[in-house]
């Protein structure tokens, strides 16, 4: 058969569309699409603004089964994180002027406070955060 002769005969044969390709979610954020040059490196300029950013950070995001207080799934301009929910695990990658990739188990609650160059971000809660902490300082 050449690409002539394709009748609609020859449609059902291909399936072009099954419906497992309709029902899957294309969108969702992965470590791929981390773009390294949304970084902004003055840092400073956060703590001006971390007043009116603190009642945003308490809002919460809910990604299906997990709940993510303190940062917001995908980039998160006002703390600088990436956070990635894949499968049964959420990564947090945070690279400014040092790298911290850390993976949490998504059934977990833990909370994650990391500290960067002497600069101390708002704790990052994960499921209400009562179970387990974790504390960076580099």
């Amino acid at each position: 058969m050449t690409t002539l002769s394709f009748t609609y005969s020859h449609w059902n044969e291909y399936e072009l569309l099954a419906d497992e390709e309709l029902e899957r979610d294309y969108l969702d954020f992965t470590e791929l699409d981390i773009n390294f040059l949304d970084v902004e490196l003055l840092e400073n300029m956060l703590d001006q603004y971390s007043d009116l950013d603190a009642e945003l950070l308490k809002e919460k995001e809910t990604t299906g089964d997990v709940d993510i207080q303190g940062t917001e799934e995908g980039f998160d301009t006002a703390t600088q994180t990436n956070t990635v929910v894949d499968g049964e695990k959420v990564t947090l990658i945070r690279n400014v002027q040092s790298i911290v990739e850390i993976s949490i188990d998504q059934g977990e609650a833990t909370t994650v406070v990391l500290e960067q160059d002497g600069k101390l971000l708002d704790p990052i809660v994960i499921n209400n955060g009562d179970t387990n902490s974790i504390n960076i300082t580099q």
